[in-house]
């Protein structure tokens, strides 16, 4: 049971600085994946300058 606790630590220390870079960017491309595609309809619709 030990042996698994120390895994799982290990696992987790490993994952972590993975995520600090990750989840910033999936928030930034999926912010990205709206905005991009929402100015250029405004765009051909004429509502923009």
């Amino acid at each position: 049971m030990m042996a698994f606790a120390e895994d799982s630590l290990i696992v987790v220390l490993l994952v972590i600085p993975h995520d600090i870079f990750e989840i910033p960017a999936i928030i930034i491309a999926g912010a990205a994946g709206f905005k991009i595609p929402y100015e250029i309809v405004r765009y051909l619709a004429g509502r923009k300058e």
